[in-house]
């Protein structure tokens, strides 16, 4: 049993030391011992050593001498042998020592597991008893294979590695990888699983990514374009948080943003000085006369108030009496049925207070005159804050009066009339037309204002 006198010379060398040095084979990275021939002569306190690596199939040997600290047990259970762990490790190299000439071929003794035979130096079963070397698998399988039944041991060995993975950005610094499996041949029985990573990484690097443009934050909003009446103001912002570079994109949207700014009326409307009266209405028996004025001193800006007040004045004149009689005709009716009219509906007022003559029908708000002659007719509407309305009053041969009632007050709703005098035949109709409006335009109905429409013959004509 060599390795055993081995192992008993190398302790009693450990514990008292030689002046002699040992001459051991000395041959780095080889695959069998037979081809090693080579020796050389160790300094003082060096013994031989056999270093073997084995993977899959392969075996990788390497003699020579070492310093003999570097042969200490790496076991301190029972059974450890000097220079050599005998504990069942996964290690796939055997590392031993031993202190007589030439004894560094007999360490490790490793043999092709294809041959599965039993090392011809070693009494297995012994070495079983006293240092269990079945339990030390990477030794038993190369010296005692058959008797610790580990001829079907198989250590694994990596793959080939795989191509390097494409860099996982597109643009600056990124990582790659490759891969490889213990697979070549794959571990069985207990055999040793590769040793090392599956798996490599390594930097990857593309050109500077590009940087797309971000928009500032808003400036604040520019002057208004004008001191009165509707203007612009403006706001910018640029491109410029971050700027666009190395081909990136440039801010979608706009860079300036515009809207309406009102600083004020540019002017209110004022009244021209009345006109002259016109003629009056009739030669005796008591006619009216009327004299206008317009909102136009000045006239209001498009965000002006108009004037406050009637455009017109009437006065009775030629009050002396005719030598012929004028027939009493005269009507008046309130009390709208529709507050909010459509653009040219009659307006129908269904109370009826007066009616000399019986022209007024209540129902389809038409006046039919009894007689011919000249007529003033007075409209009244109440309407609601800051509304306005358009107006006819027509015949069936076309309007005899158009206005406008408006109520710019913003809190306040208020009664507006209108006078009109004009010369009908007999059996003529006249009514009240509603014209455009403010959306949501209203009026009032209440009993302490009237809605109302009026008529009165001034005289007849022959």
């Amino acid at each position: 049993m060599p390795n055993t006198v081995n192992t008993v010379a190398l302790c009693i060398w450990l514990t008292f030391g030689t002046a002699v040095s040992l001459e051991c084979y000395n041959c780095p990275y080889i695959d069998s011992l037979s081809k090693c021939n080579t020796s050389k002569i160790c300094n003082p306190a060096e013994v031989c050593f056999q270093d073997a690596v084995i993977s899959g199939q392969t075996t990788t040997v390497t003699l020579g001498c070492i310093d003999s600290k570097q042969c200490g047990s790496q076991s301190s259970g029972s059974g450890a042998l000097i220079g050599r762990e005998v504990s069942r490790r996964q290690d796939n190299r055997c590392h031993e020592c031993c202190a007589s000439d030439h004894c560094n071929k007999l360490l490790c003794s490793q043999r092709k597991a294809s041959q599965c035979l039993d090392d011809e130096t070693i009494d297995c079963v012994r070495m079983d008893s006293v240092f269990g070397i079945c339990k030390d698998i990477q030794h038993a399988k190369s010296l005692c294979p058959k008797f610790c039944r580990l001829c079907d041991v198989v250590d694994g060995v990596w793959s080939e590695w795989s191509t390097w993975s494409e860099c996982d950005v597109t643009c600056e610094s990124g990582t790659q990888t490759r891969a490889r499996t213990c697979t070549n041949p794959a571990p069985a029985h207990g055999g040793l699983d590769c040793a090392g990573n599956s798996m490599e990484t390594k930097r990857c690097y593309k050109e500077l990514c590009p940087v797309h443009g971000q928009w500032s934050e808003w400036a604040s909003w520019e002057a208004c374009s004008t001191t009165c009446d509707v203007g612009i103001e403006r706001r910018q912002r640029s491109c410029t948080n971050p700027a666009p570079s190395r081909f990136g994109d440039h801010c979608f949207g706009l860079n300036v943003d515009d809207r309406l700014c009102m600083p004020g009326a540019c002017s209110n409307g004022g009244w021209s000085p009345w006109q002259p009266w016109d003629p009056c209405s009739v030669s005796c028996g008591g006619g009216i006369r009327l004299r206008s004025r317009t909102c136009s001193n000045p006239t209001p800006s498009p965000y002006g108030h108009y004037c406050v007040g009637n455009p017109f004045q009437i006065e009775m004149c030629s009050t002396e009496a005719c030598q012929a009689t004028v027939k009493n005709v005269a009507f008046q009716a309130h009390t709208l049925t529709n507050t909010a009219p459509l653009n040219g509906e009659k307006l129908v007022f269904s109370t009826t207070t007066l009616d000399k003559g019986s022209g007024y029908n209540n129902k389809s708000g038409i006046y039919i005159t009894p007689v011919a002659g000249i007529y003033m007719f007075t409209l009244q509407l109440c309407i609601t804050a800051s509304r306005f309305i358009y107006f006819e009053i027509d015949t069936a041969e076309g309007p005899i009066h158009k206005g406008c009632f408006n109520d710019d007050a913003s809190d306040f709703s208020g009664c507006q009339t209108a006078t009109t005098i004009a010369e009908l035949g007999a059996k003529e109709h006249v009514w009240i037309k509603s014209g455009s409006s403010t959306s949501g335009t209203d009026f009032w109905k209440e009993s302490k204002v009237w809605n109302s429409f009026s008529g009165v013959l001034i005289s007849t004509v022959t």
